[in-house]
C-alpha cells in the first residue's frame, strides 16, 4: 500500500481529488459561463439525443437557434457527451464531473509525457499539479470548451512524443483521434495548440528524417498522413458547421480593436510571484482584462524551484532541447498575449490567417502554463536538488514566497484570509521533514501536500471557481414553475414564447432545461439577421436591447414571434398593473394579450426591397399581419420567383397543425386557391420546405420568418432542418443569409 501510494499517477489523483473536493462532493458548482451557457447547452443534447433526435436546432434560445454549429455546445466532444448520456436528467454536479474529469485526463497525460522526457517521479508529479490547477488552468475553470481543449493537448502531445519515438500507422491513428478531441473545440486555444503541435512536428522530422532509411520514411509519412485524415474526418463536421454558422453570424470576424482590448497588461506578471498582487483574490481588481484571465500563480514550492535551478535548466544533457523549446513558447506565448503591448500581436493580426477570428489574445497563457509546469517539472528533476544546500535554498525561497503570498491576502474593505497561513506553516514542516531525509518519496508526497494546500488557499480558494447552485436555484423559482406550467403546449399545438428581461445570464439560457421557449438567450455567436431585426443581450444582462421594430414588449416583433408572456424583475408596482399574472420577490410574468398565432395566413404580399430596411421596417406598426405579409429577396435573381408569388396566391386557408418539433414542423393545409402559410420560425438557412413530399421554394417574410405559397387543394407541409443544406448556403451565399 505504501509503494502504490506514492506512485506518481496515485499523487496526482489523490491530490485532484483533494484541489477539487468542493466541487467534486456537488458543495459549490463551477461559474458563470459554466452552469449559465454551457450546462443548459450539453443538457439539451443529451435530452434531444435520449429523445431520439439530433439536437441541431434548439428552440428554446434566441427564438431558435443552430445548436450543432456553435462548438460552445460541445455536441462532438466525445467525453462530454458520452459522460452525461450515463445518467438520465444529469445535474450540475454531474456535469462538473465531465470537466474536472478532463483537467485529470490533462494532467495524467502531461505526466505520462513528462516521463518520455525523462523526468523524474518528484517533477512528474510536480509538473502535473501545475498543469492541473497553475494560473489560467485554475481560474478559467469556468470556460469550458478551453478547459476540454487543454486536456486534449497534453493527450496530444503525449500521443506525438509517442509517435515521433516510433512511427506506426496504429500510432498515427493514436495521435489523430485525440488531436480530433481539441479540433472539435475549435476556440482560440485549438488554434495556438495547432501551431505549437506543428512547430514539435516540423522539429521531430527534421531531427529524424536524416536517419531514416527509405522504407521507414514511407512507413512515416503513411501513419502521419494517417492521423491527419483521422483527425480531419473526426472533426469535420464542427468544422464545416462552426464555419457555416460564423458565415452568417454577429462576428464572422473581429476587429482588431476588440481583440486589442483584451490585452493582458505587464503587471499581470505580477501575479507569478503573489497570487493577490493585483487583488484578484481580495480587494478591488486593478489590472487589465478580466481578473480570470490575467492569473498566472503556478505555487510557491514550484516557482522557488525555478528560481533556483533556472541557470542549470539547459544545462541537463538529456532534457535540454526540450527545455529551450519550453522556455521559447513560454516567450512566445507571453507575447502574444501581451497583445497592443507588442506590435507583434497587430502584425499576426493582419498576415497569420485565422487570428481575426478569435477575440482574447489571454488565450495564450494557457500555453505559457503548460510551458511552465514542463520546466518545473525539469527543474524538480535536477541532480543539484539532491545536494542539502540547494535543496535548502529552494525551501527557504518557496517559504519567503509563500509568506508573502499569504501577507497579500487581503483588501479594501475585506479582511485577511486567515485559512492562507496553512501554506506557510505546511510548508514549514515539510521543510523540517525533508531535511532529515533524503528519501525521493518523502520529497514527491511533501511537494504533493504543500501544492494541494497552496491551491486550495489560492488558485481553487472559491474565489474564481466556485459558486452557488445558481441552475438549481432557477428551477425552483415560483415564475419558472409558473412559466413551466403555463407555456407548456398540448400534444399537436404550437408552443408560445417567453421573453426574459434582465434577471441575469441564467435565466436566458436555462429554458432550455425546462422547455421553456425564449426570444433571448446567452452566448457570443448569435444569428446576424436577428441581431438587427430582433436585438440581443451581449452578455446575457444588462438594459433591454431595442431595434426599430422591437422597441418594447408589445412591439410588432414580440407579436409576431408569438411572446405570450414577458418575464422581468419585480419592481414592487406589480399589484397595479392587470397584465401582470404572477409576481414574487424575485419576478413578475406579464400576459401579453394580443400575439400572433405561430402559423400565420395572410392573403395579401407587399415586395419591398431588403436594401432599403427603412422602408421595410416602417410597415411594421401599421400592418396587420393576419391579412399581409412582407416579402423580400434574400439575394439577386429571387425577385421575380416572389413578386410571380405573390400575384397568384391571393387565397385564404385553413391550417393544423400535425407535429411542432425542434427539427421540423408538419402541417396540413387546405385551400380553395393558391393561398400563404407562414410560420413564426426563424428564416434560416438549412430548413427546407416539402409539399406532399416533394420540395418546394419558401421565402422570407416579415423580416425573420418562413413563407410558401401552397398550392389549391389539400397538402401536407412539412419544413425540416437540412444540417447539410446550411452548411452550402450558408458558406456559398452568406450574404443571403446575414
Amino acid at each position: 500500500m505504501r509503494q502504490l501510494l506514492f506512485r506518481p499517477l496515485t499523487l496526482i489523483i489523490i491530490s485532484w481529488f483533494c484541489i477539487n473536493a468542493p466541487l467534486l462532493l456537488g458543495f459549490r458548482v463551477l461559474p458563470g459561463d459554466a452552469v449559465n451557457e454551457f450546462y443548459p447547452m450539453v443538457r439539451f443534447n443529451v435530452d434531444t439525443l435520449r429523445s431520439g433526435e439530433m439536437p441541431w436546432w434548439n428552440p428554446y434560445i434566441f427564438s431558435g437557434y443552430p445548436q450543432a454549429a456553435d462548438p460552445q455546445a460541445m455536441l462532438f466532444s466525445p467525453l462530454i457527451t458520452l459522460w452525461m448520456l450515463l445518467i438520465d436528467r444529469p445535474g450540475t454536479t454531474w456535469f462538473v464531473w465531465s470537466v474536472l474529469l478532463h483537467v485529470l485526463l490533462g494532467a495524467l497525460s502531461f505526466a505520462a509525457f513528462l516521463k518520455r522526457l525523462k523526468v523524474t517521479d518528484v517533477g512528474v508529479v510536480v509538473g502535473a499539479l501545475v498543469f492541473m490547477a497553475g494560473g489560467v488552468a485554475a481560474s478559467r475553470l469556468q470556460h469550458v470548451p478551453i478547459v476540454v481543449v487543454y486536456g486534449f493537448l497534453a493527450l496530444t502531445m503525449l500521443s506525438l512524443v509517442r509517435f515521433m519515438e516510433r512511427p506506426s500507422m496504429v500510432r498515427g491513428l493514436v495521435l489523430g483521434s485525440s488531436a480530433a478531441g481539441m479540433v472539435v473545440q475549435p476556440v482560440q486555444l485549438t488554434y495556438l495548440a495547432f501551431w505549437m503541435l506543428l512547430s514539435l512536428v516540423a522539429g521531430g522530422v527534421y531531427k529524424a528524417w536524416p536517419r531514416l532509411n527509405v522504407r521507414q520514411r514511407w512507413v512515416s509519412s503513411a501513419a502521419l498522413l494517417t492521423a491527419g485524415v483521422v483527425c480531419t474526418a473526426l472533426s469535420l463536421p464542427q468544422i464545416l458547421l462552426t464555419s457555416a454558422f460564423l458565415a452568417v453570424s454577429n462576428r464572422p470576424t473581429l476587429d482588431v480593436a476588440v481583440a486589442l482590448d483584451m490585452s493582458v497588461g505587464p503587471a499581470s506578471a505580477l501575479t507569478l510571484f503573489l497570487p493577490n498582487a493585483l487583488q484578484s483574490l481580495r480587494g478591488t481588481y486593478w489590472g487589465s482584462v478580466d481578473r480570470i484571465e490575467t492569473f498566472l500563480y503556478i505555487g510557491a514550492l514550484p516557482l522557488a524551484i525555478l528560481l533556483v535551478e533556472w541557470r542549470h535548466l539547459v544545462s541537463q544533457a538529456v532534457r535540454s532541447t526540450w527545455c529551450r523549446y519550453f522556455v521559447g513558447l513560454l516567450v512566445m506565448s507571453a507575447i502574444y498575449a501581451a497583445g497592443s503591448h507588442t506590435p507583434i500581436y497587430r502584425f499576426l493580426y493582419e498576415y497569420v490567417p485565422g487570428v481575426n477570428l478569435f477575440r482574447r489574445p489571454s488565450d495564450a497563457l494557457y500555453l505559457a502554463n503548460v510551458a511552465l509546469a514542463a520546466l518545473a517539472a525539469v527543474a524538480v528533476s535536477s541532480p543539484r536538488l539532491t545536494s542539502q544546500v540547494c535543496l535548502r535554498n529552494a525551501l527557504v525561497v518557496s517559504l519567503l514566497l509563500a509568506m508573502a503570498g499569504t501577507a497579500s491576502m487581503r483588501g479594501d474593505g475585506e479582511d485577511w484570509f486567515v485559512p492562507s497561513i496553512l501554506l506557510p506553516v505546511t510548508l514549514v514542516a515539510g521543510c523540517a521533514w525533508l531535511l532529515r531525509t533524503d528519501h525521493p518519496r518523502s520529497l514527491a508526497a511533501v511537494c504533493a501536500i504543500c501544492l494541494v494546500i497552496d491551491y486550495r488557499c489560492f488558485n481553487v480558494n472559491g474565489e474564481f471557481n466556485h459558486f452557488r447552485n445558481t441552475p438549481e436555484k432557477y428551477g425552483k423559482e415560483g415564475a419558472v414553475r409558473f412559466l413551466v406550467n403555463e407555456s407548456r403546449a398540448a400534444d399537436g399545438a404550437t408552443p408560445v414564447r417567453v421573453e426574459v428581461n434582465g434577471l441575469g445570464a441564467v435565466w436566458k439560457n436555462m429554458g432550455s432545461v425546462y422547455g421553456i421557449h425564449g426570444t433571448q438567450g446567452y452566448g457570443p455567436l448569435r444569428w446576424a439577421l436577428y441581431d438587427r431585426w430582433y436585438g440581443a443581450y451581449g452578455d446575457g444582462n444588462g438594459p433591454r436591447p431595442s431595434t426599430p421594430v422591437n422597441a418594447s414588449i408589445d412591439s410588432p416583433m414580440n407579436r409576431l414571434l408569438g411572446v405570450r408572456y414577458v418575464v422581468s424583475e419585480s419592481t414592487g408596482i406589480e399589484a397595479t398593473d392587470p397584465s401582470v399574472i404572477y409576481s414574487d420577490a424575485k419576478a413578475s410574468v406579464q400576459r401579453m394579450e394580443m400575439p400572433y398565432p405561430r402559423v400565420l395566413t395572410p392573403f395579401r404580399g407587399s415586395v419591398v426591397d431588403p436594401s432599403d430596411l427603412s422602408r421595410v421596417m416602417s410597415h411594421f406598426d401599421t400592418m396587420d399581419f393576419s391579412e399581409a405579409l412582407i416579402l423580400t429577396a434574400r439575394r439577386p435573381g429571387e425577385d421575380e420567383a416572389i413578386a410571380r408569388a405573390a400575384r397568384i396566391c391571393q387565397g385564404r386557408s385553413k391550417v393544423r397543425t400535425a407535429r411542432w418539433g425542434n427539427n421540423e414542423q408538419l402541417l396540413s393545409v387546405e385551400s380553395s386557391a393558391p393561398a400563404w402559410v407562414v410560420v413564426s420560425e426563424l428564416d434560416f438557412p438549412g430548413w427546407v420546405a416539402t409539399v406532399d413530399g416533394e420540395e418546394a421554394q419558401h421565402f422570407r417574410a416579415n423580416g425573420l420568418f418562413r413563407a410558401i405559397c401552397m398550392p389549391a387543394g389539400q397538402h401536407h407541409l412539412r419544413f425540416s432542418l437540412d444540417p447539410i443544406a446550411m452548411i452550402r448556403e450558408a458558406m456559398l451565399r452568406p450574404a443571403a443569409w446575414r
